[in-house]
């Protein structure tokens, strides 16, 4: 295993930085090893989740250490008895004074739970923090937890669903931590009765009775948090599905995200410095032209084989139902497509809240196909009442910004108004 690092200036582009850890690997890690710590409570330390030959499950392990030196004497925790499909993904948190470390773990068909073990005295396992009590999918694995503090009394517990492939998520839970008779930490979770959100109409059994938000309609996967210097500001960031790759949650992060409580709410903003994507020299030949009926990108080229990807963000509906007329501009031809949006208190109802998708035909016959990305930059988090988060990628131009534009998409409708183009990208 090798541990990278990257730096950025605005969490929006980074910059790989020297290895700082290399090969050669002690014995316990031959079989794999990820999901590490490198400081945890102040301290220098090292733990991460490693493939165990002996069981064929993941375990974990963890030390102090004050050089950052590992060797083969290095602590390999025990794996609690509860724990019969494995545990991984170590994830530290500060509770007062104290500082311990939240583990996912498998308790056996359809049960998963957060286990807990202090730290630096990692030889004892706490009680579960929270246990999932009915999961389907293989191997009913909770994975990734992350504890974050909202304010002085309210934390969010945030888990990742292990389903299969095309059913992971995240699932992210309001509650309180207090300490039971034991002196352990204790997570009850608030709102427990709140209805679980829809996307599509579609609601997994596999979610019955956790109590829990959803982001992205399920699409955000592993996400973590971190305190965002010097506002100490709660910002997340995790796998995004990628539906381009047959890979899903390979290699596509999202843009971070401010969360915050309020009115016994949460809610999450994008970053003010995401501006910048739509002001930055990369994006050059993206010209906007926004009125109160007309919204047009201008690209430089179109090749048929390529698709072309479209996010749109800072929209408004004037009226249910309204159709919205499309035009895509091509050298030598104009090719047209209507959009019927429905709409549901002014909330985007579609299968997948955060994109429709409309084809067109060109010359040779070959499908052209325009994704809109539908950006609602504050949107309150999907509790149950139809209101859901979009999903967000970073997109890359390929197009060379002293290029003479050559196609245009508009909309001239009368149904949307504000429609600015937020980010684009061509891919193969």
């Amino acid at each position: 295993m090798s541990w990278g690092q990257a730096s950025s200036t605005d969490l929006l582009y980074w910059q790989r930085e020297t290895t700082i850890l290399t090969s050669p690997r002690p014995s316990y890690e031959t079989a794999g090893a990820w999901s590490g710590n490198a400081v945890i409570g102040g301290l220098l330390a090292y733990s991460c989740t490693r493939w165990s030959n002996s069981k064929g499950i993941d375990s974990s392990l963890c030390l102090a250490s004050t050089d950052g030196i590992r060797s083969k004497k290095n602590p390999v925790l025990q794996t609690p008895a509860q724990a019969t499909g494995g545990w991984r993904d170590p994830a530290p948190f500060q509770e007062g004074n104290s500082t311990f470390l939240a583990f996912g773990a498998s308790l056996g068909p359809r049960r998963g739970a957060v286990l807990l073990t202090s730290f630096p005295q990692v030889k004892h396992i706490v009680q579960p923090l929270f246990t999932v009590p009915r999961i389907r999918g293989a191997p009913d694995m909770i994975e990734c937890p992350d504890v974050a503090w909202l304010d002085e009394n309210v934390v969010v517990l945030k888990l990742s669903i292990m389903a299969n492939r095309s059913q992971r998520h995240d699932l992210f839970i309001l509650g309180l931590l207090e300490r039971n008779t034991e002196n352990s930490p204790v997570f009850t979770p608030l709102n427990k009765s709140r209805n679980l959100p829809r996307c599509g109409g579609i609601r997994p059994d596999w979610e019955v009775a956790v109590g829990a938000l959803r982001l992205d309609c399920g699409d955000l996967y592993a996400s973590q948090s971190f305190k965002l210097m010097p506002n100490q500001q709660l910002i997340y960031m995790g796998w995004i599905k990628d539906q381009d790759t047959n890979e899903l949650y390979n290699g596509a992060l999202s843009f971070p995200r401010h969360l915050f409580f309020q009115d016994d709410r949460l809610f999450y903003s994008f970053l003010p410095n995401l501006s910048k994507l739509r002001t930055d020299e990369r994006l050059a030949s993206l010209h906007r032209s926004t009125t109160a009926d007309e919204s047009l990108l201008v690209i430089s080229e179109l090749p048929s084989s390529r698709r072309l990807e479209i996010a749109i963000y800072d929209f408004r509906f004037r009226r249910q139902g309204t159709p919205s007329h499309f035009v895509l501009d091509l050298p030598g031809r104009r090719i047209e497509a209507t959009l019927n949006f429905d709409v549901n208190a002014a909330v985007i109802s579609v299968y997948d809240a955060c994109e429709m998708r409309v084809v067109f035909t060109n010359d040779n016959d070959q499908n052209l196909t325009i994704r809109i990305l539908i950006d609602g930059s504050l949107v309150e988090w999907d509790i149950g009442d139809g209101l859901s988060a979009c999903s967000h990628r970073s997109y890359r131009t390929l197009i060379n910004k002293n290029s003479t534009p050559a196609a245009r998409l508009s909309s001239s409708s009368s149904s949307l108004r504000n429609i600015k183009m937020c980010a684009w990208r061509l891919s193969a």
